[in-house]
Formats: C-alpha cells, structure tokens, sequence
C-alpha cells in the first residue's frame, strides 16, 4: 500500500505471545483494508513466529517481521516500515475493546489522541468528555501528561501522527529497559500542535501478575534512574512550564521505586532496611535535586503526601505511606 491509502498501522511487538496474539488479532475487528498490522516477533522461545505467520495466512494485512529482543527494538522495527496516517501501538497480551477501533479512527482529530482505557478490571479514565488542545494550549495538555504518567503515558490506548514520527525521525531508545513508552510519548508530544482527550475505551491493558514490571527482582531501581537521566536530556529546548511538571514526573517514578521496588511485600528485608535503602536512593540523581527543588505547595494531592513526607524528612511517615500503596497495589491487581 502506498502511504496515503494506509488509514491506521497496528503495531504489535511479540515476544513469547504465541498463546495470546490470536485474541489480540481478533479483537481489532476493523473491516477496512486501508489498515496494516505489524506484527514484530522478537527473541521468542515460543511458536510466536508460527502463529503469526499463521495469521497472516487468515488476513492479507498483516505483515510479519523480527528484530532483536526487547520491546522498544521491536517497536523501532515496526516503525521503520509502517505506512499508515495513525500509528497504534499494542502489547501482545492486551487487546483492544471489541467493536471501538474502528469509530474511533474516523474521529480521530489531532496529532495525538489519548482514549481510556482498562487495567485489568479497573477503568482508567483519561476524560469526562472530548477534550482537544489546541496551538500553545498543547502545553497544558503535556503538564497534564506528565505529572499523572502512569495514567498517560503509555503508548497503547493512543493514536498517534505517522507523519509526525517519520518526520521527525522518532523512535524507542534501546537503552531504556523501563519507561521507554513514557519517554517516547514525552517526545513525541513536543512536535504536537493539536493534543486530545477522549472519553471512549479503546484498550483492555492485562495486568499480568508474572510480567517483568509487576515481579519484584531488587534490580530495577537503577534502571529507573538510568530512564530519569536519559529522558531529561530531552529538556533543554522545552518551556519552564515543561520543566517544572517534569520534576513531578520525576517525583512520580521516584513513587513507583518506593512502591514496587523498596517497600513491596516480596522485599523481605525489615521496615528499618527497606528506609536505610529508600535513604539511599534519594540521594541519586535525578531524585536528589528534584526533591530539593520542589516545593511543599506544589504536594497538594494525594498521590504527593509521602513526597511532602520526604521534603520534611519524616521518612518513617513517608515508608509507612509507601507500604500501604504497595499493599493496596498488591490487593487490586489481583482482584
């Protein structure tokens, strides 16, 4: 298909998916050929590239590729050939809201849509109503964005502009192992003169109790920074405006690390240790500075009350607060 007769790409990385892509595939339900979907299988130990290849048979627009291991190379893989006016991304064990995608790529008016979303059981709302941002009001879109990231900042549940990304030569960085999504959509966003909320489901995210970011291995903390740091790097042109909920974007993830990698009931170290370790973390970059910078007024909500904590060094309050999310967390997704 020539560029302009491909309406949407599909994007689907598949690593060890050979039981679940069939269910995404079928989920997608758009009865119009001017879509493509990308199937990228990449360092399977499984019959993943069988069955893609088996689908393929059964539909004429999917394309089947490889790449290296890793997500982010599989995206870049998927990228570099996808044709279409909107780009989709989706995981290989999600699935999108039956009977939604095709409307909602009819609808689609701006550089970049943000639908809502499942998460497991629990609905992830983006918007009340349509919301669309416009010009100099795309910042406000991008604060948004960046101070609720793991409500906005996945790739999946958007579309996105193919003309933005192939003009601006966008890709995932192969250095992240954690927050690659984030970091990509942060970049992206900057070249968006038009940025929009929807109200309708699009995307059925599966929480999966086994996978790499939901499973405790101590290991992860320093990949988290490494993300920080590298993402940071892309500040220097954006506005102050930009810069300072980039510092509650820090501060979020700093909020995952305490949630998911310190305080977590699969650490089996003592609370004492668990706040010597979450001491220790703080004083690395980019947590230290930000922390220092922000200010107390700017912790009004809920989600900043143990960063308050942490601002007047009642780090005992801060460490409890950090326990009961992690529980709470534990407790819904396995709900």
């Amino acid at each position: 298909m020539k560029v302009e007769e491909t309406l949407l790409s599909i994007i689907i990385p598949a690593h060890n998916a050979a039981s679940t892509l069939e269910r995404l595939i079928k989920s997608i339900q758009v009865k119009n050929e001017k879509i493509e979907i990308i199937i990228v299988e990449n360092g399977s130990q499984d019959a993943t590239l069988e069955a893609a290849h088996n689908l393929a048979e059964q539909y004429p627009y999917i394309r089947v590729m490889q790449s290296e291991k890793g997500v982010s190379a599989a995206r870049n893989e998927g990228l570099k050939h996808a044709q279409g006016k909107w780009i989709a991304f989706a995981d290989a064990d999600d699935w999108f809201v039956p009977g939604t995608l095709s409307e909602l790529i009819k609808h689609a008016d701006a550089d970049l849509t943000l639908f809502c979303y499942e998460a497991g059981k629990k609905k992830r709302i983006i918007a009340s109503g349509h919301e669309c941002f416009k010009g100099k009001e795309c910042q406000s879109a991008r604060v948004r964005m960046l101070e609720n990231p793991t409500l906005y900042m996945p790739v999946w549940s958007k579309l996105f502009s193919g003309d933005i990304i192939r003009r601006y030569g966008l890709q995932f960085d192969k250095r992240l192992a954690f927050s690659e999504d984030s970091d990509f959509t942060f970049r992206y966003s900057k070249y968006c003169s038009s940025i929009a909320f929807s109200d309708k489901y699009m995307y059925h995210y599966d929480i999966n109790d086994a996978s790499v970011m939901h499973t405790f291995d101590g290991k992860k903390t320093e990949q988290y920074l490494k993300a920080m740091q590298i993402t940071s790097g892309s500040l220097d042109q954006e506005p102050q405006i930009i810069k300072d909920a980039f510092k509650k974007y820090i501060l979020m993830h700093l909020n995952i690390v305490m949630v998911r990698e310190v305080y977590v009931a699969a650490n089996k170290e003592s609370f004492s240790k668990k706040t010597a370790d979450m001491k220790r973390i703080l004083k690395k970059e980019p947590f230290a500075s930000t922390l220092r910078s922000i200010k107390l007024s700017d912790c009004k909500s809920v989600r900043t009350i143990p960063i308050a904590m942490l601002k007047l060094k009642c780090y005992r309050i801060a460490g409890m607060i950090f326990q009961l999310k992690a529980a709470v967390n534990a407790r819904r997704e396995k709900s």
